[in-house]
């Protein structure tokens, strides 16, 4: 091997990327150390005191919070005795997850300074924000997060299923089956990572029976793709479903909440400001909701200047705090209420609900802890200094500097970026697609439910695209890319599936996200290419003067395995020509034949 066709190393030696993999794991030591001083044991709102209250034993469980959370911390606080354990095992999947994220990248780039960017989605002062609150939107964003990162380290074990693919698949459908159970809107958000991770996992087996071009190319018409592939990614989503519904039945079974009807606090917030006087005092409904619905009138108006949302913690019967958490009284009459109402009058309904969609937007609050109206003792801070060194860190510098970050319209605005501009990607195409349309289609799902203009709502977008961020960066190019054979650049322009390996053209395998549409990554771009072939009728390009041992040359193109020939006509014994082409002139007219056709395997006349 010439030095022309040594490939390219983007790897440093053995010894040497074992140490920066141990870097980065001290890396994602000392943030999630950092993050745990300075937060512990937690930072609460009156949400998570009364979900602790319950984990604690102090009251009974009931369903306005999904009481998985309060059932793994009451697990956790038997298992360790600490309150702040909830804590603990939050930032560890976090920073177990922006560590993988930072060691996928290096491992594909096998550039060390950009692999530092995979603990952007943990470090970033408006992901940081959130990270020490034992909330459910913490929760649910770890562990989609951690579910997204396990995906990508699956497509790289090629080969090995069952040892270290499979229970990272398990891992990975345990991570989502919680983030569904722990916030109840989740479901906008968990379909594309499902099938991200289905594909990721499923890619090169025969388990893919459905193509990875569903989440490639949704615009893709449904007749055009195999049933077989629907059927495939339809099972899943059933499996899936069953599996949460199966948690669920085993979390109630467990806790056997009462029920609350927390639904209707968006109920009450749609008919206190859709609904005139005159039709409180007409429409059909029970006295006492007539009479609460005109207590909520008095306090907040409808012109909106003390309470457009949240009528519930602010107008409902005088803001009465023992109907915190409570059961609501008429939850039925409210729902019948809301359903004639809606389909009497949507033109008001959807003014109102655009109102308070775009204070959510453009209005947000809640940008770092939150409040509490009574913080039950030993909940203070453990590590005052550090705490406040957080919060300088994230005031000052994020909300002061960076203050567009801390808006919802921002990562609105990003996720529909992230739907249209992905497919430019170099690498990680697909991991971005699938962050973005999570992002976008769960801020969407906000439209109709969004009861309060609350940071921590947007919290999976923040984190979902401060990742695609960090793939955009890592897929750039660093210096021209490594000579790849024609064969392969035009065989490349098929569409990537997940099916098995050696499924006809239009089920091709896709592998992980870093080779869709047939673009390797560097180590295994670089290996190909220092591999010898094992074909010998492969046109490979142009070959450098002096090799002319490696196979024959034609018109500037080398043909690998063929001797070396003359392009003089042949000879018989005497020395006469006898007027018949060469084998050189024959590989030569091949190759043009080939061009055409769109073959580029050649099959050389052997010499006798």
């Amino acid at each position: 091997m010439t030095t022309h066709d040594r490939p390219r190393q983007f790897l440093p030696g053995r010894w040497a990327a074992a140490l920066w993999v141990l870097v980065l794991a001290a890396c994602g030591w000392a943030g999630a150390q950092f993050i745990i001083e300075a937060f512990y044991p937690g930072g609460f709102n009156d949400d998570m005191v009364f979900q602790l209250r319950q984990a604690q034993g102090q009251i009974p469980f009931n369903d306005w919070h999904p009481v998985i959370q309060a059932l793994l911390w009451r697990w956790l606080m038997q298992t360790t005795g600490a309150v702040g354990s909830l804590l603990v095992c939050q930032v560890i999947v976090f920073s177990a997850a922006a560590f993988g994220l930072a060691l996928h990248i290096f491992l594909t780039t096998g550039r060390r300074l950009v692999s530092l960017l995979g603990f952007l989605p943990l470090l970033a002062p408006w992901c940081l924000n959130f990270a020490g609150l034992v909330w459910k939107d913490t929760g649910m964003t770890a562990c989609l997060f951690a579910a997204v990162v396990l995906a990508l380290h699956m497509a790289r074990l090629r080969g090995r299923w069952l040892p270290v693919r499979l229970p990272l698949l398990i891992l990975a459908v345990v991570f989502l089956v919680y983030a569904t159970l722990v916030r109840k809107n989740a479901a906008f958000a968990i379909l594309p990572v499902l099938w991200f991770v289905w594909c990721q996992a499923a890619a090169g087996t025969r388990l893919a029976l459905f193509a990875g071009s569903l989440l490639w190319k949704p615009w893709r018409r449904l007749r055009g793709v195999p049933k077989r592939r629907f059927a495939g990614l339809l099972a899943v989503t059933i499996v899936f479903a069953g599996l949460v519904a199966g948690g669920a039945e085993a979390a109630d079974a467990a806790a056997r909440p009462q029920h609350t009807g927390q639904l209707t606090q968006i109920y009450l917030d749609d008919l206190s400001f859709t609904l005139t006087d005159e039709q409180i005092a007409t429409e059909p409904m029970p006295e006492r909701l007539r009479a609460d619905l005109r207590g909520i009138r008095s306090l907040c108006p409808l012109d909106g200047s003390k309470q457009i949302s949240n009528v519930y913690w602010r107008c409902y019967r005088g803001d009465d705090p023992n109907l915190t958490f409570a059961p609501i009284d008429d939850a039925d009459a409210i729902q019948d209420l809301w359903i004639r109402q809606t389909t009497a009058h949507p033109v008001e309904y959807l003014r109102y609900r655009t109102l308070v969609y775009a204070h959510f937007l453009f209005n947000t609050n809640y940008k770092f802890d939150a409040p509490v109206s009574e913080l039950p003792p030993g909940l203070e801070k453990a590590n005052p200094i550090q705490n406040q060194i957080m919060l300088t860190y994230v005031t000052k510098f994020g909300i002061g500097a960076l203050g567009w970050t801390f808006q919802v319209w921002f990562w609105l605005a990003a996720a529909i970026a992230g739907c249209a501009l992905s497919r430019r990607l170099h690498r990680f195409r697909r991991v971005a697609i699938c962050l973005s349309a999570s992002s976008l289609i769960y801020l969407l799902g906000y439209v109709p439910i969004v009861p309060a203009p609350n940071l921590r709502y947007a919290y999976w977008p923040a984190i979902a695209m401060t990742t695609v961020a960090v793939m955009a960066l890592a897929a750039r190019r660093r210096g021209p890319a490594a000579p790849r054979p024609q064969a392969a650049a035009d065989d490349s322009r098929g569409e990537p599936t997940c099916a098995p390996t050696g499924a006809p053209a239009e089920a091709a395998d896709a592998g992980d996200s870093d080779t869709a549409d047939g673009e390797e990554p560097a180590v295994r771009e670089a290996v190909e290419s220092a591999a010898p072939s094992t074909t010998d009728s492969v046109v490979s390009g142009p070959a450098p003067a002096g090799e002319g041992d490696e196979g024959s040359t034609t018109g500037g193109t080398r043909v690998r395995g063929a001797a070396p020939v003359s392009a003089e006509p042949r000879s018989d014994p005497a020395g006469e020509p006898t007027g018949e082409p060469s084998a050189a002139m024959e590989a030569s007219v091949g190759t043009e034949r080939g061009a055409h056709s769109g073959r580029f395997a050649l099959r050389p006349r052997r010499r006798r």
